[in-house]
């Protein structure tokens, strides 16, 4: 009979390495499985089940992060005359009905997200909205809609958003941005739409960058 050293060889299933074949649960659990490892694209399997499932992502492992992005990130700046025909004046509206679009979508599936939220204590998302002849002001800012139904706003109490930059305080023909910054709870994110006040009219034009969501 063999004697027992004590020393027993590591499975590849033990130790996921962030590939197709053996995705890791989180960036999390790569950054600290393999330190040495760069930031970039790796596959994760948050549900922990078959690797069929797993999905690519990036990841910022220096902090842990878990980075994907929406189905649809730029939403080109157009001309509003056609939204004025809709009969939206006098009242908020959301950004997916100005582009007939449904609400955002995400390159990971629900259930995965829904395990990740899990695995998770915070995210981030940014968001960038680009105007032109619009005016936003501390009475007159969009609101977040966010992926647990909850409605997030700069003065909210505690639904919330940083607005880190606004150039969008002129009604007059100039181009501007709205930046905008969510840090909160993991459930609250990814963002789903945006709620914006009444904003249009035949001259006005309106776009926007959605950025990446990134869970910790």
């Amino acid at each position: 009979m063999e004697k027992c050293t004590g020393i027993r060889k590591v499975l590849p299933w033990e130790m996921p390495n962030g590939t197709r074949s053996f995705p890791a649960r989180s960036c999390s659990y790569l950054s600290r499985t393999h330190p040495g490892f760069p930031d970039g694209e790796y596959w994760i399997d948050p549900n922990g089940g078959s690797n069929k499932d797993a999905v690519k992502v990036f990841c910022r492992l220096n902090s842990g992060e878990t980075c994907f992005s929406p189905s649809i990130s730029s939403y080109q700046q157009q001309n509003n005359r056609n939204f004025a025909k809709k009969k939206y004046s006098n009242q908020e509206i959301w950004f997916s009905q100005l582009y007939n679009e449904k609400p955002f979508t995400y390159n990971m599936e629900m259930n995965q997200i829904n395990f990740l939220q899990l695995l998770s204590s915070k995210a981030n998302q940014q968001l960038t909205l680009l105007c032109n002849d619009i005016q936003f002001n501390d009475n007159n800012l969009p609101r977040l809609f966010t992926n647990n139904d909850k409605e997030l706003s700069k003065n909210g109490s505690i639904l919330r958003y940083n607005l880190l930059e606004n150039s969008c305080q002129s009604t007059k023909s100039t181009f501007g941005k709205i930046t905008i910054e969510v840090d909160t709870r993991p459930q609250r994110l990814p963002l789903r739409d945006i709620i914006l006040p009444n904003i249009i009219n035949s001259k006005q034009i309106l776009g926007l960058e959605l950025g990446r969501v990134c869970f910790q």
